[in-house]
């Protein structure tokens, strides 16, 4: 099934979000989060676990894109940066 959300909250972090943001859960051997658009994911022997994996990501992979200026990403990265800016409205910590 999916999960929607309308923030991410990670550690002391929350990511307040302009949309739903839609999380794929599949269950293989383990579970999977992972959104499409986005290219994150996270894996857990929980879907609990997996949830909180993919909030891991999401934090990782928005704080350092930002660090990063556009010229040293591929396109591909551009997109994914330029899409989690548009879908996070507001940064709370």
């Amino acid at each position: 099934g999916n999960y929607i959300v309308e923030e991410i909250k990670f550690e002391k972090t929350t990511y307040i979000l302009s949309e739903p943001l839609e999380i794929e859960i599949n269950k293989d051997d383990y579970f999977a989060a992972h959104n499409k658009k986005l290219h994150i994911n996270g894996f857990g022997i929980t879907k609990e676990e997996a949830i909180e994996s993919f909030k891991e990501e999401f934090d990782f992979i928005y704080r350092r894109y930002n660090q990063l200026v556009d010229s040293l990403l591929s396109e591909k990265v551009i997109e994914i940066k330029k899409e989690l800016n548009r879908i996070v409205k507001e940064v709370k910590s």
